[in-house]
């Protein structure tokens, strides 16, 4: 068992939803999902088709607290959600400060994530800001500070060639 998702890298174990750092951790993130659900008629378009809630999604469940605990909780960082889609977890990063990038291919998740932005930029809860590439390209060479993506490399012929990308877009 997983004592500690903290110093957790490896396969993830069914026993590691079990541990009290990830029901601290999923707690707060289940918290924060309510609140962006309870508001999606504002920002998301009766065209959006991909799931709407993303928390409790399939592997998600250990996704997003194993990227949320990798991303430091000071600072003002570059930071590029690659796939985005349209969730809640850009905006709790937002919450703690670092600037988002949301790029995704589909432009419904690329009108809907940019009204979302001007939704939380409205209600002044978060230090940090999301942007939103026009052509849903990841780009911008050396940019970014740090680079996620959740369930979606997966769903990618050839994830390699974007792989790449990350890299070049990284800062030294």
């Amino acid at each position: 068992m997983n004592a500690n998702i903290l110093n957790y890298s490896g396969y993830a174990d069914k026993l590691d939803l079990e541990t009290p750092s990830w029901e601290k951790v999923f707690g707060y993130l289940e918290a924060e999902q309510d609140y962006f659900l309870k508001n999606t008629h504002q920002f998301r378009g009766k065209d959006y088709k991909w799931p709407f809630d993303a928390l409790h999604n399939w592997s998600r469940v250990w996704e997003y607290p194993y990227v949320y605990l990798q991303i430091p909780k000071d600072g003002s960082l570059k930071i590029m959600d690659f796939g985005s889609g349209v969730t809640f977890f850009p905006h709790i990063i937002t919450k703690i400060g670092h600037d988002v990038t949301c790029v995704d291919i589909d432009p419904v998740c690329r009108r809907d994530s940019l009204l979302a932005g001007e939704f939380y930029n409205r209600e002044k809860k978060h230090s940090g800001a999301i942007s939103v590439p026009e052509n849903g390209k990841i780009d911008g060479l050396g940019e970014y500070d740090l680079i996620y993506s959740i369930s979606v490399l997966e769903h990618i012929p050839n994830p390699e060639q974007f792989i790449t990308k990350f890299y070049d877009a990284l800062k030294p």
